[in-house]
């Protein structure tokens, strides 16, 4: 089985091409009780002291400079914090002052760009009076994490070490899932034309991922049969992902004003995502009915064949 997180980071500048950006978001705390420790890409446990005031400082930055804001969710009533914006930087403080008896919580905060990129750092806290095991004061940073990722290459396999999720605690009818964003970013220039404008992408980056932490498989059917069925599904994602990128490659749009001829270009763009998602995800439904999830295995190598038929001619593809 798949599952698909579709992702679009939008990178532009009105009259000029700017390259893709980066986000980079960090959080940090010092204190002389309490500690946080790593537990996945994305996700710190914290314990904290009762009634004792505890800081988390958050940074964020963007290259090229742009509009960055901070903002947080789900903030319990003994939390204070404030959303800040910045040009380039931003930096804000979360203070918590726990009470007793309270439950774990979740906090999350997020960094996002005008411009559409986003990361965010999820706290887990939970209270605890057990000062014995408190560490020295130190100052402790983390950073947003670097994605637990496998890109699309020719002739790497995946193996079951890349299936590193949690599967769900009572099966369903699915033994394994695979997990993978389709990613695109672009950039466009405006440029007088006529009596108006037009804009025109000058880069393009289309890119597909498996996600690790996201992507999981029972003990037991971590045989190479299942394994097969989920790397197909990866490579049918390849063949609507060169797809994407063929597709935009080169689109353009005019309009009155260079605002007009953004705004159509995107539209545009799209339009163009949309119909190839749909296809995909007629594909994807066509491949696990086909083959039983990959319980018949004539069908399934069938089905393995054609997908390796359609990398290669792309227009032959459903």
């Amino acid at each position: 089985m798949k599952q698909l997180v579709l992702a679009a980071a939008l990178v532009s500048l009105l009259v000029a091409p700017l390259s893709a950006g980066e986000l980079y978001f960090k959080v940090w705390f010092t204190s002389c009780a309490g500690h946080c420790e790593r537990v996945s890409a994305g996700l710190l446990r914290c314990a904290l002291p009762p009634d004792l005031e505890f800081v988390f400082h958050l940074e964020a930055r963007s290259s090229p400079g742009e509009w960055i804001e901070i903002d947080a969710f789900r903030l319990p009533g003994w939390a204070r914090f404030s959303p800040v914006r910045g040009f380039g930087r931003a930096v804000a403080n979360c203070t918590f002052v726990p009470p007793r008896d309270v439950p774990t919580t979740k906090v999350t905060f997020r960094a996002r760009t005008q411009s559409g990129l986003t990361t965010s750092i999820t706290l887990e806290l939970s209270v605890t009076e057990s000062p014995g095991t408190w560490p020295s004061p130190s100052k402790t940073e983390f950073h947003s994490p670097v994605p637990d990722e496998v890109f699309w290459e020719e002739g790497r396999r995946l193996t079951w070490d890349d299936f590193r999720g949690t599967p769900p605690s009572e099966p369903g009818g699915e033994a394994a899932e695979i997990a993978y964003e389709i990613r695109y970013r672009y950039a466009y220039e405006v440029v007088p034309a006529g009596n108006g404008f037009r804009a025109r992408l000058v880069e393009l980056r289309v890119e597909l991922v498996m996600l690790r932490d996201r992507s999981w498989a029972y003990s037991w059917a971590r045989i190479p049969e299942v394994l097969c069925h989920e790397q197909a599904h990866f490579d049918l994602a390849e063949v609507y992902r060169r797809l994407l990128a063929d597709s935009l490659a080169g689109s353009a749009a005019k309009g009155g004003t260079p605002e007009e001829a953004i705004s159509r270009l995107r539209e545009l763009i799209t339009e163009v995502f949309r119909e190839i998602k749909a296809r995909m995800d007629r594909a994807q439904s066509l491949y696990d009915a086909g083959t039983s999830h990959g319980r018949d295995a004539e069908a399934q190598r069938e089905w393995e064949g054609n997908i390796a038929r359609w990398l290669q001619e792309l227009w032959s593809a459903p």
